[in-house]
């Protein structure tokens, strides 16, 4: 029979050893990553795979495009203006039909995410032009050089969501497409912003695709923090 100190002596024991394997546990997990990361390591994959069977993994890519987007949506006295990158698919496209606007969530954008992806097909389908916008502070995507304190008070969602619709009112300007119906796309938050953009300008889009976007609001998400942290790393 264990006496009293023995049994204690071997609940620390066992104690110590689960939290060992909870720490093993989480240094094997790989870091917190975005969508958008993901997307790009299964591309570069495939355009490895390609490469060594002696094709162009580039062939077909689009060449990125530039719109000149408002800093602060939220102050008529700010008129500071920045790059923002998109990309744009017109294989498929049919005068008069729908354009698909794919939301790049938090992480560079490639230029296949408008040709390889989902939305695509969808495209083929329909006859719908894509295009793409990455998302401010991301990517090439930089409305500053450096990501300072005080710069990143314009990295939100709210000045996101007011990129797109901004992008999207002066697109139609551009050419001449009024009547044209929009429909969002996005995975993961940019599948959240997807949705919260039909719902804060439903004058502007006909429709809201959202892949695996967070529905309840979490309190100290930590962990999005931390997909947020690796990707601004990344810059």
């Amino acid at each position: 029979l264990f006496t009293f100190a023995q049994k204690m002596v071997a609940k620390t024991l066992i104690a110590v050893l689960v939290i060992a394997a909870v720490a093993a546990c989480a240094l094997a997990l790989p870091r917190h990553k975005s969508f958008a990361h993901v997307l790009n390591e299964r591309f570069r994959h495939t355009e490895r795979l390609m490469a060594e069977a002696g094709q162009d993994p580039h062939a077909g890519d689009p060449q990125p495009m530039w719109f000149t987007q408002k800093l602060d949506h939220y102050d008529p006295q700010n008129a500071a203006t920045w790059q923002q990158k998109y990309y744009m698919n017109d294989t498929f496209y049919q005068l008069g039909n729908p354009i698909f606007l794919y939301i790049n969530g938090e992480g560079p954008m490639a230029p296949k995410v408008v040709t390889s992806l989902q939305v695509n097909e969808y495209a083929r389908m329909y006859g719908a032009l894509v295009v793409a916008l990455e998302h401010r502070f991301y990517g090439d995507s930089q409305p500053f050089p450096d990501l300072s304190t005080p710069n990143l008070k314009f990295l939100s969602s709210q000045q996101a969501l007011a990129d797109l619709a901004y992008f999207r009112q002066e697109f139609n300007k551009a050419h001449g497409r009024d009547d044209t119906k929009w429909i969002v796309f996005g995975g993961s938050y940019a599948g959240a912003m997807s949705s919260w953009f039909r719902l804060k300008y439903p004058q502007l889009v006909a429709g809201a695709v959202a892949s695996s976007g967070p529905v309840h609001a979490e309190l100290d998400f930590y962990q999005y923090l931390q997909v947020v942290q690796n990707s601004l790393l990344s810059v």
